[in-house]
């Protein structure tokens, strides 16, 4: 280490590197919920079909 620094670049570069990891895994939950929430919407058409079968059975 040179005189005067303090580990300060090598700390930014970590910063950015974890910044980096947290915007992906935001990204990823982001479209996990999507998923779920297509998933929730396809069950309920599925629920709503099987009582109107219901219905006519």
């Amino acid at each position: 280490m040179r005189i005067g620094d303090d580990g300060f670049h090598i700390r930014h570069r970590y910063f950015y590197a974890i910044e980096e990891e947290l915007e992906e895994l935001k990204e990823e939950v982001a479209d996990q919920e999507k998923n779920r929430m297509k998933m929730e919407d396809a069950i309920k058409k599925m629920r709503e079909e099987i009582n109107l079968l219901k219905g006519i059975c």
